[in-house]
């Protein structure tokens, strides 16, 4: 069955590619190739796992991907995106003082994270002797509910704040770079302390998220810049391969930093986390739904925290996945698709892609139409659960939270006193 997966899928690539007029960077072309990517991975693995899939999981996910693509065509039949060339005039400048400001400010909140993640370890297992060993107990410490390991509003925030100011400062360098052949080697200080950040803080989420950013926002700049031609597809396709292929290596590096990659080979790695969810998918569909005390208790995580400081009597419960044995390999990623259907059922779970594939593609066309960089800079900022829509699920989990509205406030700030005062628009329609 997983052969015939792997062609089905082939085949709805190749309809979003011409459905989209062969731009590369549609959501519908982008989830499609990552759910390809992972089932090449789970085939060429299909002996070490010792795994195939059930009919149900190819319709399943087939029917998925056919939905999102309903989504991606009525998106572009109701706004058809007319394309403005966009001409600059001016480039983007930030004042010395405030990059050192800023600088000092985040590495200020480096330095409380740091404080608070070494005491968090504290509560965890195992010695403290070194850096990896504090990562490794700090996060057995954060997933155990019996811990109360809540940060402070001025971490917390600060951390919000510190994401925003990086994520406009690359816009900024890739502006830049792109449109005048400008770079400032000092621009790139705040992103190194939030890269340092993204290390203390046990996970490599942020690192993931962060360069789905750089690589999405690079590419669109770069349509933006040629006037959306369609004759740069080898160079996007090579951008995003070379790009995938790195930040696996860092992934994988950033991995033996928290402790989470030491006991698996580079490749067992990779193949865990882009080819296992479709196993695992599988395994859940054929018989292992669990039950849930709570509506949508599996995607709705983050409300319910919020719902939490109202109502106390919301139970607390782990948002991580249960842990799945592939012949000798622990995983729980079960593709984003596991979560909707043990949460809504199976029907709701083609709406909801449909919806999600709908206002994907809306914020895209709206990009191509108004040459809008506020709504790209968000748009690429939010795009990750798109491109980890074969691995888990991201859209209701991380989008739905209060951290959405204060990131949108920061960014909003950040780009009206550093980008939108800087940037003189002149614009004229192609076609």
């Amino acid at each position: 069955m997983i052969y015939i997966l792997f062609v089905s899928i082939i085949l709805i690539l190749i309809l979003a590619f011409y459905f989209n007029k062969k731009d590369l960077i549609s959501p519908w072309f982008v989830v499609s190739f990552m759910f390809l990517i992972a089932t090449l991975i789970a085939i060429l693995n299909q002996n070490k796992w010792n795994t195939d899939i059930s009919g149900i999981t190819l319709l399943v996910i087939i029917i998925s991907l056919i939905c999102w693509g309903v989504g991606d065509i009525l998106a572009t039949t109701i706004l058809p995106s007319k394309v403005k060339k966009y001409e600059p005039r001016n480039e983007i400048v930030i004042s010395n003082f405030v990059l050192i400001l800023l600088s000092c400010f985040m590495l200020y909140i480096l330095y409380l994270y740091f404080k608070y993640i070494h005491n968090v370890a504290s509560y965890g297992s195992g010695s403290l002797k070194n850096f990896v060993d504090v990562l490794s107990a700090a996060r057995f410490a954060l997933h155990n509910l019996s811990i109360d390991v809540s940060m402070g509003i001025i971490l917390s925030q600060g951390l919000v704040i510190s994401k925003a100011f990086t994520y406009i400062i690359i816009f900024i360098i890739i502006y830049n770079f792109l449109f005048f052949k400008k770079f400032y080697v000092f621009y790139m200080l705040p992103i190194i302390i939030y890269f340092f950040q993204t290390i203390v803080s046990t996970g490599r989420i942020d690192f993931l998220r962060l360069s789905i950013y750089v690589i999405f926002i690079f590419l669109i700049i770069s349509k933006i810049k040629s006037g959306w031609r369609k004759n740069n597809n080898i160079k996007i396709f090579k951008i995003g391969i070379s790009g995938l292929i790195l930040i696996s290596i860092l992934f994988y590096i950033l991995g033996n930093f928290t402790g989470k990659t030491s006991s698996y080979s580079f490749i067992d790695t990779i193949s865990i986390y882009i080819g296992s969810p479709i196993i695992t998918f599988d395994y859940f569909l054929n018989g292992h739904m669990p039950s849930h005390e709570l509506f949508g208790q599996e995607t709705l995580y983050n409300v319910y925290n919020f719902l939490r400081n109202f109502n106390s009597e919301i139970p607390v419960y782990s948002m991580p996945l249960e842990f799945y044995n592939l012949n000798g390999f622990d995983t729980n990623i079960y593709t984003a698709l596991r979560r909707y259907i043990s949460d809504y059922s199976y029907v709701n779970t083609f709406i909801i892609v449909f919806f999600i594939g709908f206002i994907y593609k809306i914020g895209l066309q709206y990009v191509k139409k108004s040459n809008n960089f506020f709504v790209l800079i968000i748009y690429s900022m939010y795009f990750f659960p798109v491109v980890e829509f074969a691995s888990e699920e991201r859209f209701l989990i991380n989008i739905l939270s209060i951290n959405t509205v204060y990131i949108f406030i920061y960014m909003s700030f950040f780009y009206y006193i550093l980008i939108y005062k800087r940037i003189r628009l002149k614009v004229r329609r192609i076609g």
